[in-house]
Order: C-alpha cells, then structure tokens, then sequence
C-alpha cells in the first residue's frame, strides 16, 4: 500500500471516529434539550433555547473538525433588527450554522418531514420554526402565513430563507423561487444576503458523513427597507440571484 493511500485510509478513519462520537454527543444534547425546550414552553423565554442550541452547535462543530470564519458580519448592526435573510443552498449544514452566528433568534423553514422525530420536532415547534411540506401547496402556502405571523408577533425575530428551495447537488447555484422576495416586499422587511462556502465540500446532499472543513460564511450589503419599498419582488429576486451568481464565479476563477 503507498504512503498516499495509507494516508487517505487513516483520514477516513478518523472522519468516522469524529462522526462517531458527535452522533453520541447530539443525542445527548437532544434528550437534555428537553429541560430547555419545557423552560420555553412554559414561560416562553426563547432565548434559553436559543443560547443552548449554539453552546451544542460549536462543541459539535469542535468534535468534527469544522472550522468557521465570518466576514463582514456586524453583531450591532445586525442584532435587534428584524430581516429576511437569503443565502446560497449547498449542505444540510447551511442553516445550522448560520444560526449559531447570527445574534438573537433566526427562525429556518424546515422539511416537515423533521416532524416524525419526537423530541427534535417539539423542539423546533416550541421555538417556532416553520415546518413545510414542498408537496403539498396548500400546507406550503400554511407555512407562509406562520412566516407572517412570527415577523408580526416577535419584534426582533428574523427569517432565514434559501430561494433556491432546496439543497443543490452540484453546489452550483440554482434559479431563485419568488417567496423569500414576496415575504419581504410585503412586509417592507430588509434582506440580507449570506453567501455559504465549503459547506458542499463539508457534507453535500446525498453524503451521511461530514467531513473536516474551513467554513466561510460572508454577508453581503443588505437590500434596505427603501429597495424593497421601491423594486418588485420579481426585481428583487433578479437582484440578488445576480449577486450571489457574480460571487460565485469570482470564488471559482
């Protein structure tokens, strides 16, 4: 056996040791999240929830070898503001992420089919995230309106939304859906862009495993209040698809 493939074998030897071991630490951290989660729903302090769910994303992050740098993120600027926040779709990891980096509560449409899963699913509903089922338009367009009601009810909460709809296969970037535009339009809510990079290469669509990685999340200037007051939501989507697509080539030259 050459050096070359005695080390790639050691390599994924220890990807599956760290894998390992995080899956037994997520599902301590889920079966204790239950302590937190009952806090919220009793007195509906979601921050406890918020801030043990990032304790548990950077030790997981830390046991897989995933390392994190931030770009032209401004805590201040960003906190205590309510946005719809838009990024490019490559990993399962994408939204996970971003919502340990970003301060306060940021809330992520999520598959509905997460609902089959006891704790995890309470969780998430008690934290009013938005489960959607992409099948069904009727319980999609439900989905929407729980949006709406989360950005009319909590001040300060904001929403995280991937126009793309789902994870690309490739880690290309795919045309923008209209809804991310049309929630902000009417709502006359700032977008903010996030551009993801490495988390393809960290866990793509398809791969069980995740992999040690440097992660790079950069936010882009935002779109103000006045943009979105004055462009349709069909300019918007146009606007920031072009964004992301410019970034994107100029990361691959």
């Amino acid at each position: 056996m050459s050096q070359a493939s005695h080390l790639n074998l050691t390599s994924k030897f220890f990807v599956y040791v760290r894998n390992i071991i995080a899956a037994i630490l997520l599902i301590f951290f889920i079966i204790v999240s239950i302590i937190p989660t009952i806090i919220v729903y009793l007195t509906g302090w979601q921050t406890v929830l918020t801030a043990y769910a990032k304790f548990a994303i950077s030790v997981l992050m830390f046991v897989l070898g995933l390392k994190l740098e931030v770009i032209n993120f401004n805590k201040e600027k960003f906190k205590n503001k309510q946005w719809i926040i838009i990024g490019n779709h490559t990993s399962f990891l994408d939204p996970i992420i971003l919502f340990k980096v970003f301060p306060g509560t940021l809330r992520f449409f999520y598959k509905s089919g997460v609902d089959k899963l006891p704790i995890i699913s309470w969780a998430l509903k008690v934290a009013h995230f938005i489960s959607v089922d992409r099948e069904n338009p009727r319980k999609a367009e439900e989905a929407v309106r729980r949006a709406i009601n989360i950005i009319k009810e909590e001040k300060e909460d904001s929403i995280g939304i991937f126009p793309e709809g789902t994870r690309s296969l490739d880690g290309k970037l795919k045309r923008f859906k209209r809804g991310a535009f049309v929630l902000a339009k009417e709502h006359q809510l700032p977008i903010l862009p996030v551009y993801f990079q490495g988390f393809y290469y960290a866990m793509p669509k398809g791969r069980k495993l995740i992999y040690p990685a440097k992660l790079t999340i950069e936010f882009l200037p935002p779109l103000s209040r006045k943009e979105v007051e004055t462009k349709s939501d069909k300019e918007l989507r146009d606007f920031a698809f072009n964004l992301f697509k410019k970034i994107e080539s100029n990361k691959n030259l």
